[in-house]
């Protein structure tokens, strides 16, 4: 459904169309075509407990090639069943605007946060007498990426070995908001990112970073009495994330991460991940990460670092059309982090925007400052001038969806 909020905190009265997969030539349609089914075929090769599976995302592959979007929640109750009330008349009404039409000519978003549905049914997640309840289809990718040589629980010692050589706060915060950004170059969805940066140095280039706002970002951080971060991927990033909040924690009294409630995106972040990583962390045999795993771990206790989990992050629509009790939630946060290129999406509507529009203009829905810290892998993009993007699309037409390049936006409240 092509939604938006008609107001001027909203953003303008007549947007760009949603992206879709029908776009010729667009990453979207090449998403569709060529990057889910090889996920497909990633969760085809391994043993999934539930015995219908294979038979099922096989039958989804074909849905993608050549089908159209079938009415999900009415074909398998036992997903609707499982969703809270306010989840459940989500989907449903998303899935009645779109069932019937093909996969090939639907708006982008929401193809893809229905495709992870489509997984998790197929694997039982949702199926109480399925030995695949509530079991996470994407856990072996998870841990691989976790404890990968040049990556993973690795990137701790790198990170704090950095930041550890910097005395003034406001600089160590924004080293630690570096890691964070560049750390999201580690998606399960580009394993190509993960083969291509896994083994490089932990910051990207000077050249790469297109907006810096880290200093501006950092100082209002220090200010901050409770900073939320709405979280992206499990592994490095998950690392550098925790090690970020474990900074923050020096001056905030509360740190708040955001995490799905169900498996998304193959590596997005559940709480079970955000235990798992910090375990991983106090158990690590540098004894700087371990004194770091054991600090996040005695936050986790003590409550000072919460984990949120809520069903809209997994949901199909865009931030602009969040629930009241994800504003009301968000209110409470003197700076708010969002994580990631698909964050950055629905903060924006998922729509193509004239390059050179301003943040400011279509988030005016968010009420507390906030921040994004993104490595571009969409072609959704604002706050740069006209010049800046034809050269970079003179030097590389895909220079906006390979994961190179990386911004640090920071908007004051």
């Amino acid at each position: 459904m092509d939604r938006l909020r008609r107001n001027p905190a909203h953003g303008p009265a007549s947007p760009p169309r949603l992206i879709s997969t029908g776009d010729p030539g667009s990453f979207a349609e090449k998403t569709l075509r060529v990057r889910l089914p090889e996920q497909l075929d990633q969760l085809l090769g391994l043993e999934l407990p539930e015995p219908g599976a294979a038979a099922a995302l096989e039958a989804l592959k074909k849905r993608l090639a050549a089908g159209s979007v079938r009415d999900l929640l009415g074909d398998r109750p036992e997903v609707a069943a499982a969703m809270q009330p306010g989840e459940r008349a989500d989907w449903q009404r998303e899935i009645a605007a779109h069932a019937g039409c093909p996969w090939s000519a639907i708006p982008w978003y929401f193809a893809e946060s229905l495709f992870y549905l489509e997984i998790l049914a197929a694997c039982g997640y949702y199926s109480p007498d399925s030995p695949g309840y509530a079991r996470d289809p994407f856990a072996p990718f998870k841990l691989q990426e976790l404890s990968r040589s040049h990556g993973g629980i690795v990137r701790a010692e790198k990170v704090l070995h950095h930041v550890g050589a910097l005395t003034d706060p406001a600089e160590r915060v924004a080293a630690h908001l570096l890691h964070a950004l560049w750390g999201n170059r580690m998606d399960l969805t580009f394993t190509e990112l993960v083969e291509h940066y896994g083994s490089s140095a932990t910051l990207g280039a000077q050249e790469e970073l297109l907006i810096d706002h880290s200093p501006a970002m950092a100082r209002c951080a220090l200010k901050s009495a409770r900073v939320d971060l709405v979280l992206d991927n499990a592994g490095t990033e998950l690392v550098c994330d925790l090690l970020l909040a474990r900074a923050l924690l020096e001056s905030c009294r509360v740190v708040r991460l955001h995490v799905k409630s169900s498996p998304f995106y193959v590596s997005d972040t559940m709480a079970k991940d955000v235990h798992a990583t910090v375990a991983a962390l106090a158990g690590h045999q540098d004894a700087t990460t371990r004194r770091a795993g054991d600090g996040l771990r005695r936050a986790l206790d003590a409550r000072r670092l919460l984990v949120s989990p809520h069903w809209f992050w997994t949901g199909p629509l865009m931030y602009a059309d969040w629930p009241p009790e994800i504003h009301r939630e968000l209110e409470g946060a003197d700076l708010l982090l969002f994580k990631g290129d698909v964050n950055y999406r629905r903060l924006l509507g998922d729509r193509r925007w004239d390059p050179e529009t301003p943040m400011e203009a279509l988030t005016g829905y968010v009420p507390c400052p906030f921040g994004v810290l993104r490595t571009l892998k969409s072609e959704v993009v604002v706050d740069l001038p006209r010049e800046k993007v034809e050269e970079l699309s003179r030097d590389d037409p895909e220079w906006s969806v390979r994961g190179r390049y990386g911004v640090i936006r920071f908007r004051p409240a």
